[in-house]
């Protein structure tokens, strides 16, 4: 402490314990000796020790004045051992140089050729800064003379890091994409093919969608799951409807540019028809159905109503592993339960093969019923 640098003072000028008055000092003002004023010391020396003499006390504030630099100097020093943690560095700002730089660009550029999405086109391009960045730490550069066996040993480092089969594949194509989009046709024969888990999709039965439903308290977002549900529609084709794709007179729907950049017609609900009137009427033709809040002639984002579906789902304790996606899943299996032909659903879906409909038959609980079990 301060007091105990002043001791030679004390015990010179005054003859008495400088410990016990720098501890006295403390104690008054609730506060160390060195973060104090000069003055305020100097007052309380000369209210309690009036015998000091002028000289007396200016030789302890000099003591006072001389002992905290040391202190500032000190607390400087530990101070310069401490530095603000290291920038972070992107898998973008680690890897891209001018010649990848121009390799994606044309891989961009042949992707909107081919008319792909641009959620597609940003895929590819991700897969390929990652596969891009692994390269890195072992000292190889992604070019179009990639060895098969790198690629092999990444697609296994992903698959242990759980990625799944779906994922992988997505890769495969964007790395040959890659290839071509810089003049060279490359086969990878060794990853030709990568067969997928074949898992159920997750279908919730109508008492749930019922409190699912009941849980979205918004008329905007109500309108919007709901449509979801009873259209069979994609998170991102329900928030880009616009007022001339609905029909309420013979209650259908027109999907314009779903997946895969198609076009097809799909049913409405008349319970759904009172709100789309409320929410169409005075809009012109080209407007969309329900408007982002914050972006004026915006649809409202795709995250924004996935989220209000996960709200929805987690407080009518639905199961966990649901989705806003499952809400589609559901409208075709409570069809095929109701009676409806599978190639009606394919067309309501916008399925292209009619396999990828079959999927459906698997878990539709009626058909399953009017199979009796032989024993």
């Amino acid at each position: 402490m301060l007091y105990e640098k002043m001791s030679f003072y004390y015990c010179s000028i005054m003859g008495v314990d400088a410990a016990a008055v720098g501890r006295e000092i403390e104690m008054m003002f609730c506060r160390p000796v060195e973060q104090m004023a000069p003055q305020d010391v100097h007052a309380y020396l000369e209210q309690v020790y009036p015998a000091l003499s002028e000289n007396e006390r200016v030789q302890i504030l000099r003591a006072l004045e001389a002992a905290v630099p040391v202190k500032t100097v000190a607390i400087r020093t530990t101070l310069n051992t401490v530095r603000p943690p290291a920038a972070r560095t992107t898998r973008r700002q680690r890897v891209v140089d001018d010649i990848l730089l121009r390799e994606l660009a044309n891989l961009k550029r042949m992707l909107r050729v081919r008319n792909y999405s641009p959620a597609t086109e940003r895929s590819y391009v991700r897969d390929m800064l990652g596969f891009a960045d692994w390269l890195r730490t072992r000292r190889e550069r992604l070019s179009v003379e990639i060895k098969e066996n790198l690629v092999v040993d990444y697609m296994l480092a992903r698959r242990a890091a759980g990625v799944s089969a779906q994922s992988l594949r997505g890769f495969r194509a964007a790395l040959k994409m890659y290839c071509e989009a810089q003049g060279q046709l490359r086969d990878f024969q060794f990853i030709r093919t990568s067969r997928g888990e074949k898992r159920l999709p997750t279908v919730l039965g109508s008492r749930e969608i019922g409190r699912v439903l009941s849980c979205v308290n918004n008329e905007r977002h109500w309108l919007l799951v709901s449509l979801m549900y009873a259209s069979g529609l994609r998170v991102s084709e329900v928030v880009k409807i616009r007022v001339r794709d609905l029909d309420l007179e013979n209650l259908a729907l027109v999907v314009r540019q779903g997946k895969g950049k198609k076009d097809r017609l799909t049913i409405l609900s008349d319970k759904q028809a009172s709100l789309i009137e409320k929410f169409t009427r005075g809009k012109d033709g080209s407007r969309f159905l329900i408007e982002s809040g914050q972006r004026s002639g915006r649809p409202l984002a795709v995250r924004s109503l996935q989220k209000v579906v996960e709200r929805a789902m987690k407080t009518a304790g639905v199961m966990s592993e649901a989705s806003a996606h499952s809400l589609r899943h559901s409208f075709a299996t409570h069809l095929l339960e109701g009676g409806t032909d599978i190639r009606h659903i394919q067309k309501l879906l916008g399925h292209e093969h009619i396999r990828t409909t079959t999927t459906y038959t698997r878990v539709a609980v009626r058909s399953l019923k009017k199979i009796q079990s032989p024993l």
